[in-house]
């Protein structure tokens, strides 16, 4: 049971993170690693830019990135 616990520990959390001081803050220090993150918003507003822009940051600093979309048409 301790090692469950130490999971959820601040300590233990690890942050990605962003191009924007502004989101880390709001986020308090950026993307969680090994968690989901969604981006949702209307059309046309830069949700595709968004993700682009976190991804290459992170892969800057060597991280793995998986990007899925279901809004491109053929």
């Amino acid at each position: 049971m301790s090692s469950f616990e130490n999971r959820y520990t601040q300590e233990s959390l690890s942050w990605i993170e962003t191009p924007w001081k502004v989101v880390n803050n709001v986020l308090r220090g950026g993307l969680r690693q090994t968690k989901l993150g969604v981006i949702l918003a209307p059309p046309g507003v830069g949700k595709s830019w968004v993700l682009c822009n976190l991804a290459a940051h992170a892969i800057k600093f060597g991280k793995k990135v998986i990007y899925y979309t279901l809004e491109m048409t053929e």
